[in-house]
């Protein structure tokens, strides 16, 4: 990843959309946990991030890019970690 992201970047961004691409498409998904998740290497400790999308496609883990109205396009590893009701969905971990 090119930024050094914290906690408080993504707070604000909680219930919002983001995008990952996909080629020449977007999946969009919602941004819905941020959860502290204690000391970590980067300033502010490491966190989560769990965002839901649709059933379909469901990605396989990987480094996707991503993109935010409010934090531009970055990348980031996502892993795909349940389905519930009508979602997929994804969580990356920033330690």
């Amino acid at each position: 990843m090119d930024q050094d992201f914290t906690i408080s970047d993504f707070q604000p961004q909680l219930k919002s959309p983001f995008s990952l691409v996909l080629g020449e498409e977007e999946l969009a998904l919602d941004l819905v946990e941020v959860t502290p998740k204690g000391q970590g290497a980067r300033d502010g400790g490491a966190f989560a991030l769990l965002w839901e999308g649709p059933l379909d496609p469901i990605l396989d883990q990987g480094v996707y890019a991503m993109k935010s109205k409010a934090l531009g396009q970055f990348e980031v590893f996502i892993v795909p970690v349940g389905q519930v009701d009508d979602v997929t969905q994804y969580e990356a971990v920033f330690t």
